[in-house]
């Protein structure tokens, strides 16, 4: 259990750590009049959006710990772990930031759609990138050791 835990967190923190830095990125290379026109506006905002990130996010976080732990548990080839944990943690992020967007009443749902993949876009990304970076336990090993033992 430890395991997964500090590995869906290092994929969580990592996340919500990176994705705001894309965010600036594609804010300072699409815009022609940035949002962020100093470097020092950027690193008031990025604790702010890091936080909010995190805030937001607890809860899918919870949800991918879980899907995880359970699915490190069973035994498959080795070749679907990550596919699989990604194809979970990008639906599980999706969802959050539609079920953030669907709370909102209709003047400002239409400004939430238009921001929608703006803010998504690097999160997702990123989620995906870390889930990729970081190496899985290997809780099936064990339990594949302890059935046999």
């Amino acid at each position: 259990m430890a395991k997964a835990l500090k590995y869906t967190l290092k994929v969580w923190f990592t996340t919500a750590l990176t994705s705001p830095i894309i965010l600036f990125a594609i804010d300072y290379m699409c815009s022609t009049t940035s949002s962020f026109e100093r470097f020092e506006d950027i690193l008031g905002i990025y604790p702010i959006i890091v936080f909010a990130s995190l805030l937001f996010s607890c809860f899918t976080w919870i949800l991918f710990f879980v899907c995880v732990y359970n699915l490190l548990k069973i035994y498959l080839p080795e070749k679907l772990y990550k596919p699989i944990i990604q194809l979970a943690g990008l639906l599980l992020a999706l969802l959050t930031f539609v079920v953030l967007v669907a709370v909102h009443d209709s003047e400002i749902t239409m400004i939430a759609t238009q921001l929608f993949w703006l803010i998504a876009a690097p999160y997702l990304l990123c989620l995906f990138l870390s889930i990729q970076l970081y190496k899985l336990p290997e809780l099936y090993m064990n339990h594949q050791q302890n059935s046999t033992t």
